[in-house]
């Protein structure tokens, strides 16, 4: 019997590992392609993303949060994240048929409140929005709630936001591109939440 502590080979590199982490170490062999932009060498399942953020100039090292999402998913103004670092703000964004519109539109209303913080203190700043999809099965309409957030990015006093913003749209419509795409016939239905997630950030020095 296959206790918690029993290793498995790796065929590839002989290295031991744990049976429930052998599909997540085997992605580690897969072919990897250099990058048109930085020439790092990207797993081939993960080139696409990344070259996408590459050629924006979107750092990949800085945090990503997915702790907590289901949070985003109720309807309080604000309320704790990422087990309580970080603040979630509510912004009040209109509802429309195009994501593209939502994204633009949650952009300018956590800009608002975004330089506010920022006049104060550097901060770290992610935008999330939570998103409803449907499609047909069977003749019966099935819907489902998804979470898409930007990178979460150091933002110093003084910091120009539009360069912000212009990356949290390109990444969060990445994901909802990649989520039509590949989801199995999911079609964007409308916005369910768009938050703003802020934290006090002191640079090491």
């Amino acid at each position: 019997m296959l206790t918690h502590n029993t290793t498995i080979e790796c065929a590839i590199c002989d290295k031991g590992i744990r049976p429930d982490k052998l599909n997540k170490h085997m992605l580690t062999h897969k072919n990897k392609k250099a990058c048109s932009y930085c020439k790092k060498n990207i797993r081939e399942d993960k080139l696409a993303a990344h070259e996408l953020l590459c050629k924006s100039k979107v750092d990949e090292t800085l945090c990503n949060r997915y702790t907590g999402v289901f949070q985003h998913l109720d309807t309080d103004e604000s309320c704790s994240s990422v087990f309580g670092f970080f603040q979630s703000i509510k912004l009040n964004v209109e509802e429309s048929a195009d994501y593209n519109q939502i994204l633009t539109d949650t952009c300018q209303a956590a800009r608002t409140k975004l330089s506010t913080y920022v006049q104060k203190h550097p901060v770290k700043a992610q935008i999330v929005v939570a998103l409803s999809f449907y499609k047909e099965i069977h003749g019966e309409t099935v819907k489902c709630d998804k979470v898409f957030r930007s990178i979460c990015e150091p933002i110093m006093v003084g910091d120009e936001l539009t360069d912000f913003f212009h990356r949290v749209k390109i990444h969060i419509r990445y994901g909802i591109e990649q989520y039509v795409r590949f989801g199995s016939g999911w079609i964007f239905d409308r916005l369910h939440s768009a938050h703003l997630e802020i934290a006090k950030y002191s640079p090491l020095s």
